[in-house]
């Protein structure tokens, strides 16, 4: 299974949610017996964390900054995002959504999305349950392939959007 976070590794948001990947989400899923890679992409992580090499023999594989997000995003069974700050609607939640991804992540990584349109593929989990957040995680990895609904991509794609403006027009 491959997990997959990825930001701007400067914003103290993410930097917060990437240390929570690796200091409590991803001791808690080597405790059980599946396989999985959690792959991180992003680019100015702080040197503090030593280009996650401490991680490299944990399932971590840090790649810095690429090229194709989707690529990745698409190849990736979950998006996690563990992140509990910062403001506004989670870009990077809505665009894997959006390539049908399952995304587990925190209350706050989730606030302005309307959990309801997005089916099985949102799976939402209040800030700091670091515990239910992994076990969601595992699930998640059980969990039968499932599309993102049509209702989704009404409310959030350009096409959608438009829609929605011309006919208030």
């Amino acid at each position: 299974h491959l997990l997959f976070f990825n930001g701007a590794l400067q914003y103290k948001p993410n930097t917060d949610a990437l240390e929570v990947i690796l200091n409590e989400i991803n001791p808690i899923l080597l405790e059980h017996s599946f396989k999985y890679k959690i792959i991180i992409a992003g680019k100015n992580l702080p040197e503090r964390f030593e280009q996650l090499k401490k991680w490299k023999n944990k399932n971590v594989i840090f790649l810095g900054f690429v090229d194709d997000i989707e690529r990745y995003t698409l190849a990736a069974d979950i998006l996690l995002n563990t992140v509990t700050s910062g403001g506004g609607i989670k870009t990077k939640v809505v665009e894997a959504l959006g390539m049908s991804a399952t995304v587990v992540s925190t209350q706050s990584g989730a606030a302005g999305i309307n959990k309801e349109i997005c089916g099985k593929k949102l799976i939402i989990v209040e800030d700091g349950e670091w515990k239910l957040f992994a076990a969601k995680t595992m699930d998640s990895m059980k969990a039968e392939e499932s599309k993102t609904p049509q209702s989704f991509y009404d409310q959030y794609s350009w096409t959608g959007i438009i829609r929605r403006v011309v006919a208030s027009l």
